[in-house]
């Protein structure tokens, strides 16, 4: 990660809401205990990245408090929510629990994509820039199922992912 990169980061993730003890070293020890698939070691290690490393960093960034910021909102607007397979900054999962609550949301997932799914494939700019034109109209996603690259089994024949 280059420095832009770098300080962008902090810039976004620094100026989160650290009021409620969220976005510290305490919950991040406890969810990653919780989670386990670490195991003890790299836990550890990840957990004293984080409050050495990350959260020394954010000390240099202004706080800026907000009340009910983890709380999932809800709207009747047309919302599009992409995510990327390969994504490894957000899990897939975390743009159906984003759009929730939203009565008018469409939820993609794009194979062979990472974060920032506009930035993979011809198809994800076309599907934006198709909702951005028309939030209200019907969104083509057919080209999707074009993105999954087939697996080669070993007699040498390709076959397609089953999802």
């Amino acid at each position: 990660m280059d420095v832009e990169d770098s300080f962008q980061t902090f810039l976004y993730a620094c100026q989160e809401d650290f009021s409620d003890g969220w976005n510290s070293p305490e919950k991040f020890r406890e969810l990653m205990e919780a989670d386990g698939t670490m195991g003890p070691v790299l836990g550890e290690e990840m957990v004293n990245y984080y409050d050495v490393g990350f959260m020394a960093t954010c000390d240099l960034f202004e706080k800026h408090p907000r009340e009910n910021w983890t709380t999932v909102g809800s709207t009747d607007r047309p919302v599009l929510a992409m995510n990327g397979e390969l994504d490894t900054q957000t899990a897939g999962y975390w743009g159906e629990l984003a759009v929730q609550n939203y009565s008018n949301a469409t939820n993609l997932m794009f194979p062979e994509s990472g974060h920032g799914t506009i930035r993979y494939s011809q198809c994800a700019k076309d599907i934006t820039a198709a909702f951005i034109e028309d939030p209200e109209g019907e969104i083509d996603t057919s080209c999707i199922a074009g993105l999954r690259l087939p697996v080669m089994m070993p007699d040498g024949t390709m076959h397609p992912l089953p999802y």
